[in-house]
């Protein structure tokens, strides 16, 4: 686990070491059916505890029917490197909410944290609606030292992308890697040292503020043809 130095943070309790997501589309044979897999990784450093009662870190996750939640895991290694795997003091469950009744809020709880924990959390989403891409966002509460944004796109695919601060585009394009014929092309987005954003009084969420990058799926047409969004205006409607 990387070394950090809690004196270039003095007022968050936490440091985001690295906050990565990997889409990669896909043809599922299966369902005849295109689909998105996303893989995403949080790594995070507790720096300090402001509170004297022990409390719980928590991750919580959403799945829709639109995105199905697999393949969770995590670990904690403790200042000693002392690695604990994510069965041992971490679980996770379902929890029903009220916000729509096919909507699961997933909880990972990791207990008896301390500080200098280095707490990892990986999970994947299988997207079966390729309208319903959630955007990559590089910001949070927290302190990000490296943010990651790769999409894979094998042949067939057409995406569509652009990047926003503030409701207004930004020329921020990424770099872009041909792969060998039968894997398409590889878009990267990379972003360090990324200072804290807070949402502002007015309502501004950390999504507004930040640098966020958005896919559109346009259409697919390989094995079968299927058609996604012919504007960003049509797909906001979605």
């Amino acid at each position: 686990a990387p070394r950090i130095d809690e004196k270039r943070f003095p007022d968050v309790e936490n440091v985001i070491v690295l906050d990565k997501s990997v889409v990669s589309f896909q043809f599922d044979e299966q369902k005849q059916a295109t689909i998105a897999i996303h893989e995403k990784t949080l790594q995070k450093r507790i720096l300090r505890k402001n509170q004297d009662i022990p409390k719980p870190f928590l991750f919580l996750i959403i799945s829709t029917p639109q995105f199905t939640i697999t393949d969770i895991g995590g670990r904690i290694v403790k200042p000693d490197g002392r690695e604990i795997p994510l069965n041992e003091e971490i679980t996770y469950e379902n929890i029903h909410t009220e916000l729509q009744s096919q909507h699961k809020l997933i909880q990972v709880r990791y207990e008896n944290t301390e500080v200098g924990d280095f707490i990892e959390l990986k999970w994947k989403e299988t997207i079966s609606d390729l309208t319903a891409l959630h955007p990559y966002v590089f910001g949070n509460q927290y302190p990000i030292l490296r943010a990651e944004f790769t999409v894979n796109i094998p042949p067939g695919f057409e995406i569509d992308y652009y990047t926003s601060r503030k409701g207004n585009k930004i020329l921020w394009d990424p770099e872009i890697f041909i792969l060998p014929k039968e894997q398409g092309r590889r878009l990267f987005w990379l972003k360090k040292n990324i200072p804290p954003i807070f949402s502002e009084s007015q309502g501004d969420t950390i999504e507004f503020l930040s640098d966020t990058a958005y896919l559109g799926f346009v259409r697919y047409k390989h094995h079968i043809s299927v058609a996604g969004y012919e504007t960003w205006d049509q797909l906001a409607r979605k």
